[in-house]
């Protein structure tokens, strides 16, 4: 055979197999809606090794995928065949939500740690730069006559109570200490009562001796 015209017979692609044979004949493949996917690649450096035996080359053209209607296979390289820029951006928006996922969890976690690590050491932060969330008065135009009542058992009174009642004043609060403001002629029970109502904190220095009574 000296001439294979194939034109317009629907063909969408050809058995790479084709390749591997001898093609002595002059050959047409023009008005075909080729598929121009990465598996049929091959056909672009085929048809160019055909050389002169190939006719009609500029009517060897895609018929799909859609970015590559029209093309002609031969000047097509494999790259084209198999880049599809719908599945690169499907890829770049995978990659990018991805990263943004990682990137919140990373963050997410970086601040439990470091919300951790600034409870285990709230005190010796509060200590170390003076600040502590409670430093505030909440109690501003209400009748108060103490910043804190200092509850503590009798028998810590003068060993631990009376300490704490220094340091306390020292610092210029106002102290409602048993011993020294509760009122004589009153029950205990209405001394701590009013104690507790006229305080605007109420610290209680727990012991051995406060939880036996």
């Amino acid at each position: 055979m000296k001439k294979i015209v194939m034109d317009g017979n629907f063909l969408k692609s050809l058995p790479p197999g084709v390749a591997t044979f001898p093609l002595a004949a002059s050959l047409s493949l023009g008005k075909n809606p080729w598929a121009c996917s990465c598996e049929n690649s091959w056909m672009s450096g085929w048809l160019r090794s055909l050389n002169r035996s190939l006719m009609n080359v500029d009517g060897v053209l895609c018929g799909s995928p859609a970015r590559l209607r029209g093309e002609n296979i031969v000047q097509i390289s494999d790259k084209e065949f198999c880049y599809d820029p719908i599945d690169e951006e499907r890829k770049r928006v995978v990659t990018i939500s991805a990263a943004s996922v990682v990137s919140s969890v990373v963050f997410l976690l970086l601040l439990l740690t470091v919300g951790v690590v600034v409870y285990c050491l709230r005190i010796r932060l509060f200590i170390k730069f003076k600040f502590h969330p409670w430093d505030r008065d909440e109690c501003t135009g209400e009748n108060m006559k103490f910043d804190v009542f200092l509850s503590c058992c009798s028998n810590d009174n003068l060993l631990h109570g009376n300490r704490i009642r220094e340091q306390l004043e020292q610092h210029g609060y106002r102290v409602c200490y048993p011993p020294r403001d509760f009122i004589p002629g009153l029950t205990i029970c209405e001394n701590i009562y009013n104690a507790v109502v006229y305080s605007k904190r109420t610290v209680c220095f727990l012991s051995a001796n406060f939880l036996q009574r």
